[in-house]
């Protein structure tokens, strides 16, 4: 469980004000969890992209709809994995588009995927050895920043780079998910 930084007494650090923690170090109840109309989905201009980022909300939308209907750490940690594992995916066709294009961004790109892989596995373990479902709120908060924040930063600059240089077949290209085998 994050800790209170400590520099800076009953205040939560940057990431639990994303995640919803309170200065408890608890997580906040469920209250404003959903992803509404208020929220859309930011477009890169890549089709392949765009369509795997709705089906990364729809994933996402899936866990807060099992919070919020009651499901414990261990249904949440299911699905949460199944989410990862579609990331997984969605990001080898981000980086796939961005090989065959020469994005000047790659590694930088690259790494924002292994670090929120990282991060995911992290609190997957933390979610099966001790996190309870208020823990688990927290982490779908956290994933869905992540990914708008991602998505505003790095993906919409590929999208840019893939409409200048005039790369249509790879803005229009099928990304190859198969959401059977995703999760």
């Amino acid at each position: 469980m994050p800790k209170v930084d400590a520099r800076l007494p009953n205040r939560p650090t940057a990431w639990q004000r994303v995640a919803g923690f309170h200065v408890s170090g608890r997580a906040a109840p469920h209250r404003e969890a959903r992803l509404g109309a208020r929220d859309p989905i930011p477009l890169t201009g890549v089709l392949a992209i765009d369509r795997e980022h709705e089906e990364l909300v729809d994933r996402y939308r899936l866990l807060l709809r099992a919070l919020n209907n009651g499901c414990d750490a261990t249904a949440f940690a299911v699905d949460f994995c199944a989410l990862l594992c579609h990331a997984r995916s969605h990001f080898e066709t981000e980086e796939r588009i961005m090989e065959a294009s020469g994005h000047g961004e790659y590694g930088l790109h690259v790494n924002e995927h292994k670090k929120l892989m990282r991060d995911g596995v992290d609190f997957l373990h933390s979610i099966i050895v001790r996190f309870s479902a208020d823990d688990c709120l927290a982490v779908a908060r956290f994933f869905k920043y992540w990914l708008f924040n991602h998505i505003e930063t790095h993906d919409k600059k590929l999208g840019d780079f893939v409409a200048r240089e005039g790369l249509a077949s790879l803005a229009s290209a099928s990304s190859g998910c198969d959401p059977d085998l995703a999760g």
